[in-house]
């Protein structure tokens, strides 16, 4: 009787999170080109993901070496500004980050908050915003915008 053929490499699931973050970047370009948006938007996105993943990568390589690290702070924030897919990626590939439940929370409030954020300057939020400040300086100060 022959054994069964037991696979070395079974087929791994990509994780939500990462699928996530695509389906996001794949909508970003697609809502920009709908609303003539700037490329800049996917540009500082783009850097700011790299930039997350080193910092994310050097952060990974001082625990290992025990030196000094990165705050947590620091990830967080560079997460909130859009560095968020640089992120997800980076504690995919490195599994750095992955098993302290904090920091997971965290860093996905931070990514709705940059997501919110995001959809708002889409939809001319900014332009409502500035509507009312306009209307505040204007009647209360007497400043013309």
């Amino acid at each position: 009787m022959s054994k069964p053929s037991v696979t070395s490499n079974p087929k791994k699931k990509m994780p939500a999170s990462l699928l996530f973050c695509a389906a996001y970047c794949l909508l970003l370009s697609v809502a920009l080109i709908l609303v003539d948006g700037s490329a800049i938007l996917l540009a500082v996105y783009t850097f700011m993901s790299l930039l997350t993943y080193l910092v994310f990568g050097f952060d990974k390589r001082a625990a290992q070496k025990g030196q000094s690290r990165i705050s947590e702070k620091t990830l967080h924030l560079l997460s909130l500004f859009c560095g968020w897919p640089g992120a997800l990626i980076a504690q995919h590939c490195l599994r750095h980050k992955t098993v302290k439940q904090p920091f997971k929370a965290i860093l996905w409030i931070m990514i709705l908050v940059n997501c919110g954020v995001t959809v708002w300057l889409l939809v001319g939020g900014w332009r409502m915003g500035r509507s009312a400040l306009d209307i505040l300086l204007t009647s209360k100060l007497g400043f013309v915008l």
